[in-house]
């Protein structure tokens, strides 16, 4: 995952040759990687593969983008600037207060979509199999925005108490919202801060200037603190404080591949339950060990609809009840929303019935959601629909299809639609996905 909002080009493109190499050397089947850029929005340049090349690739073509940090480091200098031209007239500190308080909300604002953009790509890998990872690079980000600044205010005008004003901008709910959508996930998160050894003087490549040493020493422990608490509650690792990407790349390739599984005896609750984890090695011992802090049960219905939001992205070949999915001729709802028909086929002999007096009775419950180009999702939708037929006419109906409507109202645009069957007596699921344009330009 290369946040490209969040990170120098420089920064980025100097550790790249290390992931390529990383990646050359640990890929391989049945192992797959995947490759995502966030630019204002979630973007997979490459999907699952076990093609070490491909991979590569789809990383050296993010070397021609550019994203917002070096606007976020402009402004913060531009605040800089004038705190330390102007620290020494005190009427001057409501406009540095009004600057520190614009530059902080400005950076939540985007920190917000930042974290969101990680956890959208997280729950989109919930359904997926297997032990799931997220390698995380970026210049970091700020657990609280503007944090140094407000240091640097402080300081300046001699006011410490002007510090306490940064509460406002914590953003610690933003990142514990992540971490626990992850643990709910199964994903760990692996953190690599690509800006590397920085001066303890705040002297910055970016503009060869230096910064109060206060300032700079706030600066790189808030912006390197969020990749640590990513990292440490998902049981993942965080690398930091280093110009050469390698040595913590080989540390996250054996994390990855040589672990232990414990196991415990759990009571099922039948209900989303939240589990808090302790791991402990009895007596003296030099070992550290990773793991996620909390465990996340799940009911079926939960485990269900995470499928259906990860085949919105990936292809997922698990349909024991061979259901099909069918489309008709999107029609226009309004002026800007288009109704889309969807068909869904259930072989009538894989669902299970029940006597109830002279009649068989069973039912389903259908999942669908859908998602655009863009990037942009529906809601999951769910609905149950009975089944109620004469037994008599069982063994000629066994060799037909349940059909089952819905209708999805949609803005313009080529979608992918995941739906997916459970059977509410065998708690069986089939699961299907196709592509559909909703607009009679687009087909």
């Amino acid at each position: 995952y290369l946040d490209n909002e969040n990170i120098m080009p420089f920064n980025r493109n100097r550790i790249l040759n290390d992931v390529i190499d990383f990646i050359g050397k640990r890929l391989s089947p049945p192992d797959q990687a995947m490759v995502v850029s966030y630019q204002r929005s979630i973007k997979i340049l490459q999907s699952f593969t076990s093609d070490p090349e491909d991979i590569a690739s789809a990383l050296r073509r993010t070397k021609r983008f550019v994203g917002g940090r070096p606007d976020l480091i402009s402004s913060r200098k531009r605040v800089e600037d004038y705190i330390a031209q102007n620290y020494e007239n005190s009427q001057t500190i409501g406009q540095a207060l009004e600057d520190v308080q614009g530059f902080a909300k400005e950076q939540r604002n985007n920190l917000t979509f930042s974290v969101r953009a990680i956890q959208e790509l997280v729950t989109m890998m919930s359904g997926l199999p297997g032990r799931k990872s997220i390698i995380y690079i970026s210049d970091g980000l700020p657990m609280s925005p503007g944090l140094e600044l407000y240091y640097e205010l402080g300081d300046r005008y001699r006011i410490p108490s002007i510090v306490t004003q940064a509460r406002d901008y914590d953003s610690t709910d933003l990142f514990r919202g992540l971490v626990t959508t992850a643990s709910a996930a199964g994903v760990r998160l692996y953190t690599i801060d690509a800006r590397g050894l920085e001066s303890d003087l705040g002297i910055e490549a970016e503009n060869r200037t230096a910064r109060s040493s206060l300032s700079a020493g706030i600066g790189t422990s808030n912006f390197q603190d969020s990749l640590v608490y990513m990292a440490d509650q998902t049981g993942g690792l965080a690398i930091l404080n280093a110009n050469s990407a390698t040595p913590g790349l080989d540390k996250i390739g054996e994390d990855i591949e040589t672990y232990y599984s414990l196991g415990y005896r759990l009571v099922p609750a039948g209900e989303d339950r939240m589990h808090r984890i302790e791991v402990k090695i009895k007596g003296k011992n030099s070992y550290r060990m990773n793991f996620s802090r909390t465990f996340i049960e799940k009911s079926l219905p939960t485990r269900v609809g995470d499928r259906v939001i990860s085949g919105l992205a990936f292809d997922l070949v698990d349909n024991p009840l061979g259901i099909e999915v069918t489309t008709g001729e999107p029609a226009p709802a309004s002026a800007e929303r288009w109704t889309l028909p969807v068909e869904i086929q259930v072989p009538m002999e894989k669902i299970a019935l029940i006597p109830d007096g002279d009649n068989l009775v069973g039912w389903l419950m259908v999942y669908y959601a859908a998602r655009d180009a863009e990037g942009q999702q529906s809601d999951l939708q769910r609905t149950e629909y009975p089944i109620n037929i004469p037994a008599s006419s069982y063994d000629e109906q066994k060799k037909q299809h349940i059909s089952i409507s819905a209708s999805l109202l949609l803005d313009p645009g080529t979608y992918r639609i995941s739906v997916a069957v459970r059977d509410q007596l065998t708690n069986q699921a089939g699961y299907a996905t196709m592509r559909q344009p909703v607009h009679p330009e687009l087909k």
